[in-house]
């Protein structure tokens, strides 16, 4: 069983929590913030259309939690964003690897 533990510790989907995870994790947080601005909703709007709550908007936007994955297109068409573009966005501050592997030409 320790093997399985330490597999599922270092697993790809689960990030480590480093300055670098974190710094991105809040620039995603200030992207949504801005995309809720300029589609001119509240914290409370989004909540309510996008069925969280509150604490988990404010969550969100300051980068301490992400947006599931499941619920992105819901949050793109709620701050009337593209949602393919809203997602590739996400994907560069929430798996900057994958992102890279996609759409980068150059590796850091």
């Amino acid at each position: 069983m320790k093997g399985l533990a330490m597999a599922r510790a270092n697993s790809p989907t689960r990030q480590r929590m480093t300055p670098q995870v974190k710094g991105l994790r809040v620039k995603a947080g200030q992207y949504i913030k801005s995309c809720r601005i300029a589609a001119d909703l509240t914290q409370a709007q989004v909540m309510k259309e996008v069925g969280a709550e509150r604490a988990v908007v404010s969550m969100i936007e300051s980068g301490v939690q992400r947006i599931p994955s499941d619920r992105i297109g819901t949050w793109a068409v709620v701050l009337k964003r593209d949602p393919k573009e809203f997602a590739k966005n996400l994907l560069k501050y929430y798996d900057n690897h994958f992102y890279k592997l996609l759409f980068d030409s150059k590796e850091d």
